[in-house]
């Protein structure tokens, strides 16, 4: 082979990973002027969001087209199970849905917090003070299981039975911890004084990935975050950013399409992406070539599987 040759096909090869790499985003948004607060989508095609108007949207083409199909209670979080069942929470309560979303009934817990959690069609968590309420059932009935002097931030069910949570820290820094009985019983997994997680995820049956921010005493808070390969057993520092300007801030939302791609999402700039499984971050302040409207604040939710939906500000909706 001639080296003219060689070097051709070396840029060629090069052009192709480069390409390969680079995350493509394609804006299928524009059907409503309100923010969009929440999100759920139970396949790559199919999805529901909700805006700060209390208007929910459903899509079944991967959002080429949207319908309102409720109007009432602003809804603050979302979860479907499946094309008919979802739950949903306000900033006052709970509620389920038998029929798409078309209707919602009440569900009886006290002070529900944000988000909801659901391993398939029947288990399922919701956080409220010092306490959980968990089902088996699909929300028909739902059981109680108090953490005690643990006060979660947020909680995630990875499989039926098998639980994981960020506390805020105590004396010993103890901010992450597991269950494998359906929260009867914790076992600290993670300790770090200054780190307050705010979000979980999984991207598989035993990744894990933990979002929130190290609070630098006199400085700002740097967003990190933490990832776990054996199903929140142990924990690693994959990400900080030592540089976040300002008063700094921490992340509100992590998502994975895949093992390799993934987004996390702040309250204003310090957005990221990966594409090798967490071993690097890209910041996004310079959007050119991800398709992405380069605006702070304007992301504030995450959903989906092998299609990755982010959602924000004047009802903007972007697939990955």
């Amino acid at each position: 082979m001639s080296i003219h040759k060689l070097i051709l096909l070396t840029a060629i090869t090069s052009c192709v990973v480069i390409c390969r790499a680079q995350p493509a985003f394609t804006s299928v948004g524009g059907f409503t002027a309100n923010t969009i607060v929440a999100s759920s989508f139970i396949s790559d095609a199919e999805g529901w969001v909700a805006d700060d108007g209390g208007k929910l949207w459903h899509t079944s083409n991967s959002g080429q087209q949207w319908q309102n199909i409720y109007c009432g209670v602003k809804l603050i979080a979302v979860s479907f199970t499946g094309q008919q069942d979802g739950f949903a929470l306000t900033s006052e309560a709970a509620y389920k849905t038998n029929d798409g979303g078309i209707s919602w009934s009440i569900i009886e817990v006290e002070n529900p917090l944000p988000p909801p959690s659901f391993s398939g069609s029947s288990n399922g968590l919701i956080r409220g003070w010092n306490v959980l309420y968990l089902t088996a059932d699909g929300g028909t009935t739902w059981n109680t299981a108090s953490t005690g002097d643990l006060q979660f931030t947020t909680a995630c069910l990875l499989d039926p039975s098998t639980i994981i949570a960020a506390s805020l820290s105590d004396s010993a820094g103890e901010i992450l911890w597991r269950s494998t009985d359906g929260g009867l019983t914790w076992a600290n997994t993670f300790s770090g004084r200054r780190y307050l997680i705010t979000t979980l995820s999984k991207s598989s049956a035993a990744t894990a990935w933990a979002a929130g921010y190290y609070n630098l005493a006199g400085a700002a808070h740097q967003p990190v975050i933490l990832k776990s390969i054996d199903g929140g057993l142990s924990w690693n520092n994959v990400y900080q950013n030592v540089e976040a300007g300002g008063r700094g801030e921490g992340f509100v939302d992590i998502r994975f399409r895949n093992e390799q791609e993934g987004m996390a999402i702040t309250a204003f700039s310090e957005n990221v992406i990966t594409t090798d499984g967490g071993q690097t971050w890209t910041l996004l302040y310079d959007t050119d070539g991800y398709g992405l409207t380069p605006l702070f604040g304007y992301y504030h939710t995450m959903s989906g599987n092998t299609n990755l939906y982010v959602c924000g500000q004047d009802g903007i909706v972007y697939r990955w």
